[in-house]
């Protein structure tokens, strides 16, 4: 079958989530289909066409002006019939109109709900959404609280949300990545088909590859550009460092990531606190962990860097938000904490019960294996391809992929 894939990020094996997901579901969607994607950029930046053509058919990319990202919010708020964060859908809508009039697509995939929009419903194509990208979502619930909002007023907001709310009843099928987004979809639209496809990581990527296990070593690891993660930092401190060290003086705390500002790199001067920054590959550093934290209360993509330690063999201490979408089990692949006193109880018994720590983490790899590998992942998302292009159960058996197609013997 072949399927129109449109997104407004580069799908590409990186260290941005979202771009590594959509990267990854569509390397697994192409052994059974063919794909042809459309990409609507705002910079000179190419993907690596080694990985790229090893599984797309065509790949288009649409050049868009950068703009500034309050003006981006202003042009989106005052005339939202034509703009979506900024983007412009004359040179899109013009390179869809000549795919659509040259090929025999069986499925139009949008990764952004601003793209919806773009071109009118075509009548015998069904369409698919995937929430789980950078996308007005994520703008419209952060609006309300951001400083870039001063001059919106809430008419112009509640007109974003029913554009937003028109591109879910505009689809023939969502998928998102946590019951809890279903939820908050259906209570809008209560026609539109939702199917969840969960968190995933690269299990050939992230593995153990013999870890050290240094003695009371516990890692923070995020993106310190992220507000979610330098908020998790603090809070982590201020609420659980102190009573730490009081309980274990030898207790070590190494945060690591990318982008670190000079308060985060400040953080250094506290007693036992290490921070490494401009780390990309974190592996390593987390490989040597006595246990892997995240204390995170609001975050949008953690989860998935929950999935990359605990595929690493690591036992991970986590909130309940920290974990939103996983299949996990407190106590059995993982440690999970509701408060900050229980999160912080939970860290001093990890790192001094080596048994406890072991059986966690080697669990922790079989839960990844199980639930979400890549493979796994995009299993309900071939189903629901399936079931809009031909109407098949999504329940039955999957085609064979190519590969095995072509080994078959006849």
């Amino acid at each position: 079958m072949n399927i129109l894939y449109l997104n407004s990020r580069l799908p590409e094996f990186a260290e941005h989530v979202t771009d590594a997901r959509n990267y990854a579901l569509l390397k697994h969607v192409s052994q059974h289909h063919n794909i042809t994607v459309v990409v609507v950029s705002e910079n000179n930046k190419q993907p690596s066409l080694d990985h790229l053509q090893k599984f797309c058919d065509s790949y288009y990319q649409i050049q868009q002006k950068r703009i500034a990202p309050i003006q981006k919010l202003k042009d989106f708020f005052n005339n939202s019939s034509n703009h979506s964060l900024g983007l412009d859908f004359k040179a899109l809508r013009k390179t869809l109109e000549r795919l659509l009039t040259s090929n025999a697509f069986d499925l139009i995939h949008y990764g952004h709900a601003a793209l919806v929009h773009a071109l009118p419903k075509q009548n015998n194509i069904p369409v698919l959404l995937q929430l789980d990208s950078i996308s007005p979502e994520i703008f419209i619930q952060q609006l309300l609280s951001d400083s870039i909002t001063a001059d919106l007023d809430h008419q112009k907001i509640h007109s974003a949300r029913s554009l937003l709310h028109a591109a879910w009843e505009n689809v023939d099928h969502i998928i998102v990545p946590t019951e809890k987004m279903k939820r908050h979809i259906q209570s809008y639209t209560a026609k539109t088909d939702i199917t969840i496809v969960p968190p995933g990581v690269d299990t050939n990527y992230y593995v153990n590859n013999g870890s050290v296990n240094a003695m009371k070593t516990i890692v923070l690891s995020g993106a310190f550009n992220q507000k979610e993660d330098r908020d998790a930092i603090r809070n982590f401190i201020r609420q659980m460092w102190g009573r730490l060290q009081r309980r274990d003086r030898e207790l070590r705390l190494f945060i690591v990531g990318n982008g670190a500002s000079e308060e985060m790199r400040e953080l250094n001067r506290l007693k036992n606190i290490y921070v490494a920054t401009e780390v990309k590959d974190t592996r390593q550093i987390v490989r040597e962990a006595t246990a892997v934290i995240f204390p995170h209360q609001q975050c949008e993509f953690v989860n998935s860097h929950v999935l990359e330690a605990m595929a690493q063999s690591k036992a991970v201490i986590a909130t309940q938000n920290a974990v939103a979408g996983l299949h996990v089990v407190d106590g059995q692949n993982i440690a999970i904490a509701t408060t900050a006193d229980a999160f912080a109880e939970k860290i001093i018994t990890i790192s001094n019960d080596e048994f406890q720590r072991r059986i966690i983490s080697l669990q922790a790899r079989a839960a990844v294996e199980a639930f979400h590998s890549w493979e796994v992942v995009a299993r309900p998302l071939l189903q629901v391809y399936r079931k809009l292009i031909s109407g098949i159960d999504p329940g039955l058996e999957q085609k064979p992929t190519r590969d095995e197609a072509n080994n078959a013997i006849v």
